[in-house]
């Protein structure tokens, strides 16, 4: 089964926010160029460059097969599992609002899809997740540029039990 594009789970947009990974935050840097990782690409982009502090601010994650053959990198709803890496324009990790901190707690973060089907990848083939409103999860109302990455952890195409940590390219957003 291939897949070109997740499709988003109206009962799971308010989670699909959190994409919160607090280890990743603190150990991982943003990678500056788009580079092939384990047969894969992984990449960020803002829906805009630029946005007031109170707009609604959306993310698009793109996983890319970059192998000659067929890869498995997750069930439903893997790149919502992404951790973004947001740091403020004094250059510190932005801090979580209280929503986000909500829903940060262990028991409610583990919460996802109830559905879970594999999805694989075919050579060449990409699978695309917004995540939405990331501001309601994370405080983006200083003004100034915002440094943008995120992580996540896929199954090694050697078909073991393995993961591997993608890094994304880095972005800038600026919120007036």
């Amino acid at each position: 089964m291939s897949m070109k594009l997740l499709q988003r789970s109206t009962s799971f947009v308010a989670l699909a926010t959190l994409v919160i990974c607090m280890a990743a935050r603190a150990d991982e840097k943003p990678r500056e160029e788009l580079k092939p990782q384990e047969g894969y690409t992984f990449s960020l982009r803002a829906e805009k460059e630029r946005y007031q502090p109170e707009e609604k601010k959306n993310l698009v994650l793109v996983v890319k097969n970059v192998g000659d053959t067929e890869a498995f990198p997750g069930s439903s709803g893997f790149l919502s599992h992404a951790g973004i890496l947001i740091y403020a324009p004094d250059g510190k990790p932005t801090p979580l609002t209280t929503y986000g901190k909500y829903w940060s707690q262990p028991l409610l973060a583990g919460r996802r899809h109830s559905r879970n089907y594999i999805y694989s990848l075919g050579p060449g083939e990409e699978a695309i997740y917004t995540s939405e409103h990331i501001n309601r999860t994370y405080d983006m109302t200083l003004a100034g540029k915002y440094k943008i990455s995120a992580t996540i952890k896929l199954p090694k195409r050697d078909k073991t039990k393995e993961k591997v940590t993608l890094v994304s390219n880095a972005i800038e957003v600026i919120v007036n």
